[in-house]
C-alpha cells in the first residue's frame, strides 16, 4: 500500500516521465522511508566528528541518502547496466518478505530441534508439589528506586507482601539489565557471558537461541509432573506435543500496526509528541488511541483462559504458571484503577512519563491484592523484574553512570515460599538463584545457589566486551 502511495503521487507529479522510471524511484523511496528508524539509529551509532554537532544530524544524513538516491535514478536511468540492477534490486525488495519468512521459518526449526540450554544442576525429584506462580513485571524498579528518583513510596504494595508473608529481597540485582538475557539467566540458571567476553560474536541472536520450554527449569518441572501455563511471548508451545502446556501471547493488532508505524518518519512526530498540540487527534485519525484490548489481560481472564485449556485428569496435577506483565513497562495503557487509557502516549521513558508510570505500579497491587486471595494459602509466588527504567540509555560502559545502575540494575524481587525455606533466602535473591532456591526447598536436596552478578552488555555496535558491574552497586 505505501509503494502505491508513492507511485500513484510521483505519476502524478512526472506525468512525462517513464513508468518504469517511476516504479524505480517509487521502490527507492518506498524502501528508504520504511527503513527510517533502522537507518537514523545506524547513523546514531556510527556518525563521529563535526557531523555529530548538527542537530537532527542522524535525519539530514538519512534525507541526504534518499535524496541522492533518487537523482542517480533520474540521471542515470537510460543506462543499460544500471537498468539490470534496478531491476534485480526491485525483485529483490518485493520478494524480501517471503525470505524473511522463509529464514525465520528454518531458524526456529533448526531452534527447535537443537537443544540450547545445557544442564547446569541435576534432575530432582520434589517431595512437595505445590501450585507455582512465577510473576515477571517488566520494568518495574526496585522499592528504593521508586522512592529515590520517583518520590514513590510503595508502602501499600509492602503492606500487601507483608500481610502475605513474602520475603522481600530488597538487594536483588538484574543479570544483564535487557529481557532476553534476565530470562536466559532465569531458566538456564546461567550466565549466557561473563566479564571480557564478546557479546555478538558468542551470542548475536541470544534470544533466539534461548527455548524456554527446553531449559533446564521447565524440563524438571514437568518431570516432576507439573502442568505448563505461560502468558508470555517468548515461551515457545507450537511445537510441544503434550496437551497440559498452555501459552498466550500478549498480541495487539494497534501496537503492531505502531511498530511498523515507527520504523518510518512517523518517529520524528513521536519524539516530539510532547510539542504537538494535535498529537492525540493524530493517533485518533490513525487508529491507535487505546481501547479494552490495549495492555496485558486482566490476571483474572488470564486464569480462566488456563482453567479452560489445560486437560484435567481425575488426579489434579500440579501447574507451573508464568505471567509475563508489562503494564510497568512503557507505553503506558492502564491507570491506577487497572482501566484502559483512552489516549496513549508511545513514549517508553518512565521518568518522562512518571505519572502513568506510577499508577501502573497502583494497578498491579490492585490486581495483585485480588489475586493472592483467590488462590491455595500454600501456593509457592514468585514476584520479579527483569530490570528497571533507565535513567540515562547508555550506549556504551563509559556512558554507564551509578544512577543508570541503580535504576536500571536494582530490581523488585521478592517470593512466598513456606515459613522454613523463607528462611534460607538472602537478600539479593533473584534471577539466577530463582528456581535453584525453590527446587531446593520442595526437594529437601542440597542445591547450591550460584554467585549473583550483573553485566553491562552494550548497545552501541561499535563496542563489544560485556563488562562485570556487580561492585558498582551501593546498597
Amino acid at each position: 500500500m505505501v509503494f502505491y502511495i508513492f507511485f500513484f503521487v510521483l505519476k502524478k507529479i512526472f506525468k512525462s516521465q517513464n513508468y518504469l522510471k517511476i516504479l524505480y524511484i517509487t521502490a527507492w523511496i518506498g524502501f528508504v522511508f520504511l527503513n527510517y528508524r533502522s537507518w537514523t539509529t545506524f547513523y546514531g551509532y556510527r556518525a563521529q566528528g563535526w557531523i555529530t554537532q548538527i542537530n537532527n544530524y542522524s535525519f539530514l544524513i538519512w534525507l541526504t541518502v534518499l535524496f541522492f538516491g533518487v537523482l542517480i535514478i533520474i540521471f542515470i536511468y537510460d543506462k543499460y547496466f544500471f537498468q539490470l540492477f534496478l531491476s534485480i534490486w526491485v525483485v529483490l525488495l518485493i520478494s524480501s518478505p517471503v525470505s524473511i519468512f522463509l529464514a525465520n521459518y528454518f531458524s526456529q526449526n533448526l531452534q527447535t530441534n537443537t537443544p540450547k540450554i545445557v544442564n547446569n544442576f541435576e534432575e530432582v525429584v520434589f517431595v512437595d508439589k505445590p501450585d507455582i506462580y512465577f510473576f515477571l513485571y517488566d520494568g518495574l524498579a526496585s522499592f528504593e528506586t521508586l522512592e529515590n528518583f520517583y518520590g514513590f513510596d510503595a508502602k501499600n504494595l509492602k503492606s500487601i507482601l507483608s500481610n502475605n508473608n513474602f520475603y522481600i529481597a530488597n538487594n536483588a540485582i538484574s543479570s544483564y539489565g535487557i529481557t532476553s538475557m534476565s530470562l536466559n539467566t532465569i531458566f538456564s540458571t546461567n550466565y549466557a557471558v561473563e566479564d571480557g567476553e564478546n557479546y555478538k560474536t558468542k551470542n548475536r541472536h541470544i534470544l533466539r537461541e534461548l527455548n524456554i520450554m527446553n531449559s533446564q527449569v521447565i524440563r524438571t518441572l514437568e518431570s516432576n509432573g507439573y502442568d505448563i501455563a505461560a502468558y508470555s511471548k517468548e515461551f515457545n508451545c507450537e511445537d510441544s506435543l503434550n496437551e497440559n502446556i498452555v501459552c498466550l501471547g500478549r498480541k495487539n493488532s494497534k501496537q503492531i500496526f505502531y511498530e511498523l508505524l515507527i520504523r518510518t518518519p512517523f518517529q520524528i512526530i513521536e519524539n516530539n509528541q510532547q510539542s504537538i498540540p494535535f498529537y492525540f487527534e493524530i493517533l485518533d485519525i490513525l487508529g491507535l488511541d487505546c481501547s479494552e484490548n490495549c495492555g496485558d489481560l486482566k490476571l483474572q481472564t488470564i486464569m480462566e483462559i488456563f482453567h479452560n485449556e489445560l486437560n484435567r485428569n481425575e488426579e489434579r496435577k500440579p501447574v507451573f504458571y508464568f505471567f509475563h506483565l508489562k503494564n510497568t513497562h512503557g507505553p503506558f495503557y492502564v491507570d491506577e484503577k487497572c482501566n484502559s487509557l483512552k489516549h496513549i502516549s508511545y513514549n517508553s521513558n518512565a521518568f518522562e512519563m512518571s505519572k502513568p508510570y506510577i499508577d501502573s505500579i497502583k494497578c498491579l497491587e490492585k490486581e495483585l491484592t485480588g489475586f493472592l486471595d483467590s488462590i491455595d494459602e500454600n501456593s509457592i509466588v514468585i514476584l520479579q523484574s527483569d530490570h528497571g527504567p533507565h535513567y540515562n540509555y547508555a550506549r556504551n560502559y563509559e556512558q554507564l553512570t551509578d544512577e543508570e545502575i541503580l535504576s536500571r540494575y536494582r530490581i523488585f524481587s521478592s517470593i512466598k515460599l513456606s515459613k522454613e525455606c523463607n528462611q534460607t533466602l538472602s537478600q539479593d535473591y533473584g534471577q539466577i538463584n530463582t528456581f535453584l532456591q525453590i527446587f531446593n526447598c520442595l526437594s529437601n536436596e542440597p542445591i547450591d545457589n550460584k554467585k549473583v552478578k550483573s553485566f553491562y552488555v552494550p548497545v552501541d555496535p561499535r563496542f563489544n566486551e560485556v563488562v562485570e558491574i556487580t561492585n558498582r552497586f551501593n546498597y
